[in-house]
């Protein structure tokens, strides 16, 4: 199958879009992958809301109501940006906003388009790799965290899935940290595979047997040496050691 996965980190600098040919377990080919960087504009406001969800929390309503004036908050207090330069700030971010998507600033407004950049990214891949859309198979869609609360069992994502199937015309699978917490998680979808690598049977038995923790480290060599193998292929950065 093919397989397109969607990611835009904490840095919110950049949307990656990757093309995979998978058979769903074991077998990943990486076919190509592009990166579509937010302009310094959106960078902003995506960081905004982030700030606004952080306030407001599971309040969607306040959030869209006080977005302008949390805006002018983080601008001053994260950004530097005071007095007569946050106004005309604003009025600009507004502007090209309403000049990029047709719509007037908000809350909801950052996200929507948040997800229409996201199918631009679909289609700069499908583009360079000569492939059409109903060729792809699923698209996976992480969304931009804005909130996690693990303790409180919140998560917010900015970014709709059903859209982004519209716009694209491809089935989408979103919502992972929701569906991980629904069902006992944190959120965090891959942490049970960790889980399963320092925390069975195996782990238990080496400290009841008194291994040190030199001795346990050299016993995972083997296994970490196989993923690192694994995962080279797909990084976009040079690895670590």
């Amino acid at each position: 199958m093919l397989s397109i996965g969607l990611m835009s980190g904490t840095s919110m600098d950049a949307i990656d879009a990757t093309l995979l040919k998978t058979d769903g377990q074991y077998k990943n080919e990486e076919v190509s992958y592009v990166t579509q960087v937010y302009t310094p504009e959106f960078k902003i406001l995506l960081k905004a809301a982030e700030f606004t969800a952080q306030h407001h929390r599971k309040n969607v309503a306040a959030a869209n109501e006080n977005f302008l004036e949390m805006l002018a908050v983080y601008l001053k207090n994260h950004l530097g940006i005071a007095g007569s330069h946050l106004a005309e700030k604003i009025l600009a971010l507004q502007n090209d906003f309403q000049e990029n998507t047709g719509t007037c600033l908000s809350y909801d407004a950052v996200i929507t388009y948040s997800t229409h950049l996201h199918a631009e990214a679909v289609t700069q891949l499908l583009a360079k790799s000569k492939i059409s859309a109903t060729d792809i198979d699923v698209i996976g869609y992480h969304g931009q965290t804005l909130l996690h609360c693990p303790t409180e069992k919140f998560t917010l994502q900015a970014g709709d899935g059903k859209l982004l199937a519209t716009l694209t015309g491809i089935p989408v699978v979103n919502d992972f940290r929701s569906l991980d917490m629904a069902n006992g998680g944190q959120g965090a979808p891959f942490a049970p595979l960790y889980h399963h690598a320092v925390g069975n049977d195996a782990l238990k038995k080496q400290v009841k047997a008194g291994w040190s923790e030199a001795q346990i480290r050299l016993s995972w060599e083997p296994r970490l040496t196989e993923f690192k193998k694994l995962r080279k292929k797909y990084l976009l950065y040079k690895d670590f050691e």
